[in-house]
């Protein structure tokens, strides 16, 4: 033991895990569906519909860790600027904003709260892995709900089509952003 297969030679664990980083789309592609489905439990929080104020406690998703890596990815946590490239390996490579081993560690988990103090907005609180976390598009931890929903992220997962997506014929053509 202790030998690697010949074919392993030319594979470097950490540049095997910055080619699949944060900058990669197909990271990101998969996730509308799931998002889609967090989006209007959201909408319908916002309009006063009748599962935030008396029935809907929690909604709960359980999935695999590269689904949590979309979502991630998606929510745009972890995005270095400028995007990983290969010019720029030597810069990142050790100290890099988006670390699979890090934000999606096995045991990952995300929750977005959803609260109103008194006669406020509806406020959503982003926890990723037991930690506050700033999500883009929003002013502060604390982000109102209309804000998220009008969010990059939010907004583009709008041409996802669970429906063709799911499809066995589907070919991949058109990727959700």
């Amino acid at each position: 033991m202790g030998k690697y297969a010949s074919y392993t030679a030319g594979f470097k664990l950490k540049a095997v895990q910055y080619a699949l980083e944060h900058g990669n789309r197909v990271v990101r592609w998969h996730f509308g569906v799931g998002e889609t489905s967090i989006r209007e439990k959201l909408r319908t929080s916002l309009t006063g519909g009748a599962s935030f104020h008396t029935h809907l406690r929690a909604a709960l998703y359980f999935t695999h860790a590269a689904v949590m890596k979309s979502l991630v990815a998606k929510l745009g946590l972890g995005r270095a600027t400028p995007p990983l490239r290969a010019g720029n390996y030597c810069r990142y490579r050790n100290r890099r904003p988006w670390r699979s081993s890090h934000l999606v560690p096995f045991t990952a988990n995300f929750a977005l709260i959803l609260f109103r103090c008194g006669n406020s907005q509806l406020n959503v609180l982003p926890i990723l892995n037991e930690r506050v976390v700033w999500l883009p598009g929003c002013r502060s931890d604390f982000c109102p709900l209309d804000d998220f929903l009008r969010s990059s992220a939010v907004r583009s997962s709008r041409s996802c089509d669970p429906e063709k997506i799911c499809s066995k014929d589907w070919k991949g053509g058109r990727r959700p952003e």
